[in-house]
């Protein structure tokens, strides 16, 4: 229903949209296995997952293609925790489209023949999935009024209404949008994405925030030459104007001394 509405709005305003194919275009590229992304994309992760270094390359791979569009200004994003991560930034506008379980699983039996005990039973997994996903990702709750600019319900409201509402909104927004904080929070993922799972640099405890082109580098690793590299490397990403490296080395105690 939401994605209905977010491909007829993209269209509307001669949009990229961010949806599964385009992630799954971006995964390919970076030769990560399909799999991964229908594993866990808007799915609920199961317990053992909570530990699986797969489900966190995952989340960074997803938020930079998500902020690498949103950095380039007209997009539209369908879900993926969208209104959380870009939360705060002024000019995104974010809506959630609501209706009736009832009026959902008619839709579904009308629009896609579907029989009513696979709508009944499609709807109830979208709703957990994506209830479990933003809590598991983000520790919000999808239903918090506050991460949304306007909450629409199209039971009430044909498609070609709740468009114009959306396009007359972010016609208003668009003259706010604040792409210097999108490219920071971007630079935030490349670097992530980087030093982890394209450097494979070993570090502990790893947080990265950037403003305004500043970065500060917090954890630990496991030799000076490390913490040495990874200035290097963060230094040549463009956009940024300096590096706070408060990474520090760790020490290993034995029986036998440190390390």
């Amino acid at each position: 229903m939401g994605n209905e509405i977010g491909k007829k709005l993209a269209e509307k305003l001669n949009a990229e949209i961010v949806d599964r194919e385009v992630l799954e275009e971006k995964f390919q590229k970076r030769d990560v296995n399909i799999e991964t992304l229908l594993k866990y994309d808007e799915k609920h992760p199961k317990f053992w997952s909570l530990f699986d270094a797969e489900k966190d390359r995952y989340f960074h791979y997803m938020a930079e293609t998500i902020l690498g569009y949103a950095s380039n200004g007209n997009c539209v994003i369908l879900g993926r925790g969208s209104q959380v991560l870009l939360s705060g930034v002024s000019g995104v506008l974010h809506v959630r489209i609501i209706a009736p379980r009832e009026w959902r699983v008619r839709h579904l039996i009308e629009s896609l023949q579907y029989s009513e005990s696979h709508a009944e039973e499609t709807v109830t997994k979208s709703d957990h999935d994506q209830a479990k996903y933003i809590k598991s990702y983000y520790d919000h709750e999808m239903d918090e009024p506050q991460l949304y600019h306007m909450i629409l319900n199209t039971s009430r409201m044909k498609d070609e209404e709740v468009i114009n509402v959306i396009m007359k909104a972010a016609e208003m927004k668009e003259k706010f949008l604040d792409t210097s904080m999108i490219k920071d929070l971007l630079i935030e993922q490349n670097i992530f994405v980087m030093l982890k799972y394209e450097r494979h640099i070993p570090i502990q405890n790893f947080s990265v925030r950037v403003r305004e082109g500043v970065v500060t580098l917090r954890g630990s690793t496991i030799s000076d030459e490390a913490i040495i590299s990874v200035s290097q490397l963060v230094e040549k990403i463009p956009g940024i104007r300096q590096v706070n490296n408060e990474l520090f080395r760790a020490y290993a105690y034995t029986p036998h001394g440190m390390y």
